[in-house]
C-alpha cells in the first residue's frame, strides 16, 4: 500500500494557501511492477503517497498562488529511491527536493495558468479558490503587459517629439541659412527706397 512521502519544498512566497505541485511519479515498486502516477506535495511538503520503490519523479506544473504567481522547475526531481524499510522515507533529502522559481509577470503565458488551474483541481484543491488563483495570474501577467505598452508608447513618444524637434530645428537653420543667402545675394541694386 502507498506510504506518505515527504519532499523538501524550495519555492520563494509559496504557502499552505497555495495549491499543491504537481508531480509525475514513473519507476517501479518493490515488487518490480510499474508505477505511473500524479502525486500532489504541498507547500509544506507532505501530502504525496507512494508505493515502496525507486522512482523519478518531474514536476508536472506549476502551483498557483493567491497572489498570481507561476513557478517554473528544473523539471525533474532528482531519481528517489525509497529504501527497504520505509519508516525512514527518502534517505537523502536532496534527492527529494522540488526547487522551482517564480516566473516574471510578463513572461506568464495562459495555456501555463490554465495547466496549472487544471492540475489544481484534479489534486481536491478547492475550485473555486483555484479559478481566483488563476484570474490573479492571468491579470498579473495582463497588469504586466499593460505596464510595458505604457513604457513603450511613452518611449515611442519621447523619441517622435525628439525627431519633431530636431526636424524643426533642421528647418530653422535652413530657413535662416536660405534668408542669409538671399539677403547676402540681393544687394542693393533691388532695394527701393520708401519714403
Amino acid at each position: 500500500r502507498p506510504q506518505a512521502v515527504t519532499f523538501t519544498v524550495n519555492l520563494q512566497d509559496y504557502g499552505s494557501d497555495d495549491t499543491p505541485i504537481p508531480l509525475h511519479v514513473v519507476g517501479t515498486d518493490l515488487d518490480g511492477k510499474p508505477v505511473d502516477t500524479e502525486v500532489y506535495v504541498n507547500s509544506d511538503g507532505t501530502g504525496a503517497e507512494i508505493l515502496i520503490g525507486t522512482y523519478t519523479a518531474t514536476i508536472s506544473e506549476s502551483p498557483l498562488t493567491n497572489d498570481g504567481k507561476i513557478y517554473y522547475g528544473s523539471g525533474t526531481v532528482e531519481e528517489a529511491k525509497t529504501p527497504g524499510v520505509f519508516s525512514d522515507g527518502f534517505t537523502d533529502d536532496s534527492e527529494t527536493t522540488i526547487q522551482m522559481y517564480e516566473v516574471a509577470p510578463l513572461d506568464i503565458q495562459e495555456s501555463w495558468v490554465t495547466n496549472a488551474y487544471n492540475a489544481a483541481v484534479k489534486s481536491g484543491f478547492d475550485q473555486s479558490k483555484a479559478y481566483e488563483y488563476r484570474e490573479a495570474a492571468l491579470k498579473a501577467h495582463e497588469d504586466a503587459v499593460n505596464k510595458k505598452q505604457v513604457e513603450q508608447n511613452k518611449q515611442s513618444q519621447a523619441q517622435a517629439t525628439q525627431k519633431a524637434a530636431q526636424q524643426t530645428s533642421d528647418a530653422e537653420a535652413k530657413a535662416i541659412e536660405g534668408a542669409t543667402w538671399y539677403a547676402g545675394n540681393l544687394g542693393t541694386d533691388g532695394i527701393t527706397a520708401v519714403s
